[in-house]
This record gives C-alpha cells, structure tokens and sequence, in this order.
C-alpha cells in the first residue's frame, strides 16, 4: 500500500539538499548544482567560476535562514494546497503504481514532503524524504513532482533485487540513468497522463533514449516495471561511458 505522505516544513531539509548539491558537483560537472542555486539566484553567478562555488558554507546558511524568515508565511500556505491537491490524487496513484510492480511493496521510511527554496527537488533515498517546490507554479507540476519522488522509491527498492550487482558505489551513476529513464518513461504514458495531466520534466541527455522507448511502450497496457528496466538496463549499460562496468 502507498505510505501516507506527511508534509513538513523543515529547514534543516533544504540545508541538507544545499549540502547534497555542493558535494555532487563532479557527477555532472556542476550542472545540477547550477540549476538548483546559481541560476535560480542570480546574486550568486559571480561566485561560480570554473565548477567551483566560492561563498563559503556558514554563509549559505545564514542565506537559507533569511529566506525562510522571508517566505514562511507563503511556504505555511502553499504547502497546505499542496498536501490538499496529493490527497486528491492518491488513491489514482497508488493503482498506477500497483499496475506496474507485481506485490506493491513499498521500503521501509520518513515519506516526508518538506518545501525548498533552491530550483531543483532532490531526494534523499537513505530515509525516503524529498522536496517540492515552495512556489506552487500551477498545481499540476507539483503533484508530478511528489509521484516522480515516490516512484523513484518504490524503484530503488525493486530494481536493488532484480539488480544487486548495481548496488555498489561504481554504479551509482549508471543506476541514477536507470532509474531517470524509467521514472520519464512511465509518467508519460497515456494512464499517468490522464491522472496528472502532464508528464516529468526530461533531462536533456535521455531525449533519444525516451522518445524510441515511450514509443514501444506508450500503447502497451500490460507490462511491468521489470520488462522496462530490463530494456533500460540493457541500453544504458551499452553506452561508452559505462560499457567497462
């Protein structure tokens, strides 16, 4: 059964994910890092150079606390909406999901929700919390963002049993492809579109992959999770970068 989400603002979250994307910056030569913080604020280009981030720690901090003496009153009000618009789409959820993996299990977690300040929604797979935008930017993308959090929950936990090799640190990023494509592929088939109106954002590189997959798989009702991963698996492990792996 779906855990129930609980919604939660919490500042030490959005401390965590600045964390996460100061530390992440060599897996995509600071592209993620440069959505989430410098291109959504733009006070900050000035102190990247070159990959590197010169504003040190303690101030972006502080930086964090301002903004949330700033926006707490809209955080307070907009994550209220949003719990109210995921609850109307729950029960649809959680058939969508059962569609696709045979038992249903869900791992072990938090499930919690909590609204950030930066440009992107990371996640944190060890405790099964993510973030969502604070902005609501028209209540439809939201709801695709909390089902695209959930399911890459759910797949983690399933695609760690059909592939235990790939639970080493070595396959990190090849498992971060994986689980991407999957999560872009599934939400935009034709039953999640009818749910959720829209599908997930796609990232720039996995274009080719999903157009050639969606379109073997969009008017196909009956597979499951394991048939498509199989076929991304397949694929991804094909690509230079990781054909020694």
């Amino acid at each position: 059964m779906l855990p129930r989400i609980r919604f939660v603002i919490d500042i030490n979250q959005d401390i965590r994910a600045y964390d996460r994307f100061f530390a992440e910056r060599s897996y995509d030569h600071g592209r993620s890092f440069r959505w989430a913080v410098v291109d959504y604020y733009p006070r900050f280009r000035s102190s990247w150079r070159h990959g590197h981030f010169v504003v040190p720690h303690r101030t972006m901090v502080h930086f964090i606390h301002q903004q949330y003496e700033i926006l707490v009153g809209t955080m307070t009000s907009n994550l209220y909406q949003t719990e109210r618009a995921w609850r109307r789409k729950e029960q649809s959820y959680d058939r969508l999901v059962h569609t696709l993996f045979f038992d249903g299990d869900w791992p072990r977690g938090k499930y919690i929700a909590s609204p950030t300040i930066w440009g992107l929604c990371p996640k944190f797979l060890e405790d099964k919390t993510f973030l969502v935008p604070y902005r609501r930017r028209g209540g439809r993308m939201v709801n695709v963002v909390i089902a695209h959090e959930l399911l890459h929950f759910i797949f983690d936990y399933h695609f760690r049993r059909w592939y235990p090799q790939y639970r080493q640190d070595q396959y990190e990023l090849l498992s971060w492809h994986i689980s991407e494509l999957f999560n872009t592929v599934v939400q935009h088939t034709k039953p999640w579109i009818r749910v959720f109106g829209i599908g997930s954002t796609l990232y720039p590189e996995h274009r080719s992959m999903f157009r050639s997959l969606l379109s073997a798989y969009a008017d196909h009702p009956h597979w499951k999770a394991k048939e498509l991963t199989d076929e991304i698996v397949c694929r991804v492990a094909a690509w230079p970068q990781f054909r020694r792996s």
